[in-house]
């Protein structure tokens, strides 16, 4: 029998993962847990099969708190039906199509550039100096929120409780002030993201302003900080692996795509999701009952030989298939993944074309949360001699 030996959010089984997510994927890829109540999922196939299937397994809120639970119309706890139309309200004018994205690509650009020019040294911290302040910038930017409440830190500081609930007081406030944003904006519409969600919404009215903050709320904070953690280790990974940063992995825009895949697929920091099971349903041999959480590890995914040749390795040439989890998969895969890869896109190869060759300079510093989120702090990085 498989014995973690420490709970999940036990920061010490978080620092290395990866050798109990391989042995879970070997002997018991769909194995009971008790120190968390909850199946485990290892293996990739799995797990795209239980993200897909939401009429099977329900994201409505398998681990959210009581501000979630007053707020059933956040879309990442919100299951089929309702999931599909009410999440149309934000994607449906465009305003997360990968033609908008695009569209954004020359200011990703400005913002990137402007971030790595302004560098006072050749030694940088990859969070707090590149990865979070252009990633908020850019996520502030676009959902085009007033100069006045745009502040980089301001918003950074909100990041913390989105990861740690009560380390902060700023997500009270932030909230508040995206109600009366979308009051203004009912107001007054401009035509930004924002603005045509809340339009979308005016002739079923099945979201309040409130449930309209919450999800600008994850949209806006989550988008950011999960944008700036990938990025954030990605710069890592590259000081780490000195053959990563060769310029034909930077040079053409197929070969910084399949890059950036092979970065998002290696250094994701969301380890799991979780699902409720609306029926009772056999996988893997486990017959998981209706009612019982399933928790899916998408970094065990990432890890998973059956999936990728040499699964425990870094190669950027890897090819594009098969599909890479980062920002989730079926109907709750993140509306913003586009942007973030476009984000990633720019900002790596603008950074090693001005400070390469980069080698890490001191430890990693991260947290860990008990829903399995690995959030880097620290990540010291220097330009070699």
């Amino acid at each position: 029998m498989i014995r973690l030996g420490l709970p999940f959010g036990d920061p010490s089984f978080l620092i290395d993962p990866y050798p109990t997510y391989a042995q879970l994927r070997r002997e018991a890829p769909v194995w009971w847990a008790d120190d968390v109540s909850a199946w485990i999922v290892s293996r990739y196939e799995d797990i795209c099969s239980i993200l897909r299937n939401p009429e099977t397994f329900s994201s409505a809120r398998p681990w959210a708190g009581p501000d979630y639970d007053r707020n059933s119309g956040v879309l990442i706890v919100t299951d089929p039906p309702r999931h599909r139309p009410e999440r149309h309200k934000f994607t449906g004018a465009g305003s997360f199509s990968a033609r908008t994205a695009h569209a954004w690509k020359r200011r990703v650009e400005s913002i990137c550039l402007n971030t790595v020019s302004t560098l006072s040294t050749d030694t940088f911290d990859a969070v707090t100096d590149v990865a979070l302040p252009s990633a908020v910038q850019l996520f502030t930017e676009y959902f085009d929120l007033p100069e006045p409440r745009r502040g980089t830190a301001r918003w950074q500081d909100g990041i913390l409780p989105f990861y740690h609930p009560g380390t902060s007081s700023m997500m009270p406030s932030i909230l508040d002030y995206l109600k009366e944003l979308v009051a203004a904006r009912r107001r007054d519409p401009d035509g930004d993201p924002i603005s045509a969600a809340v339009l979308a919404n005016e002739a079923s009215r099945t979201l309040s302003d409130e449930q309209l903050a919450w999800n600008f709320y994850d949209a806006i904070l989550a988008g950011a900080s999960s944008t700036a953690a990938v990025a954030a280790e990605s710069i890592g990974l590259l000081a780490e692996h000195p053959d990563a940063q060769d310029p034909i992995h930077w040079t053409s825009p197929t070969a910084i795509e399949r890059s950036v895949n092979e970065l998002l697929r290696y250094a994701g920091h969301i380890h799991r999701v979780a699902r409720i099971a609306r029926r009772d349903v056999h996988l893997a041999g486990q017959l998981i009952r209706q009612g019982d959480t399933v928790h899916v590890l998408l970094a065990s995914a990432h890890r998973d030989e059956a999936a990728w040749e040499r699964a425990d390795q870094l190669d950027l040439s890897r090819p594009m298939t098969p599909i890479n989890l980062a920002f989730g998969h079926g109907p709750h895969m993140s509306p913003g993944a586009t942007l973030a890869r476009t984000f990633m896109i720019v900002l790596l190869p603008t950074l090693l074309f001005k400070r390469r060759p980069l080698r890490r300079c001191g430890d990693i510093e991260r947290t860990y949360s008990r829903s399995l989120i690995s959030t880097p702090q620290r990540i010291p990085v220097t330009v070699a001699a």
